[in-house]
């Protein structure tokens, strides 16, 4: 899964029309309850059936985070995925990281957000900087 800074949902479907393009290409297990059980985790059941060019960045972020549990893969590459998102949105994300590594996935990601999770490898780019 690559998560970028920009968003990769269908500005012209709904939110729930997005997860379900989602669950189809990539073979998802996922059902509709724990469909709805994701988008209340996320805070955004009541989007359910809005088209996504409706929505705030940050939920629109929201959505993007949602496709982790959807396509259930291994490796997991972000560009900036605190962008956008709440105090509670950043701790189920952090949660969320910690129980994919603990299920034996990995994550890649940079960020200018300093994370603070037990077990995590930080490299510091700045060491690496030409001069």
């Amino acid at each position: 899964v690559l998560i970028l800074d920009s968003n990769t949902s269908k500005n012209d479907l709904t939110v729930f029309e997005n997860i379900k393009f989602w669950q189809t290409i990539f073979s998802s297990p996922i059902n509709k309850n724990e469909i709805d059980l994701l988008l209340e985790l996320l805070n955004i059941q009541n989007y359910k059936n809005t088209l996504v060019k409706h929505l705030s960045r940050g939920e629109k972020r929201k959505l993007e985070l949602s496709r982790l549990m959807i396509e259930k893969k291994k490796l997991w590459i972000f560009d900036e995925p605190y962008l956008g998102l709440d105090e509670t949105t950043i701790a189920i994300f952090n949660e969320t990281l910690l129980n994919h590594s603990t299920a034996g996935g990995m994550t890649i990601f940079s960020s200018h957000h300093h994370l603070e999770m037990s077990g995590v490898e930080t490299i510091n780019l700045e060491n690496y900087a030409v001069t």
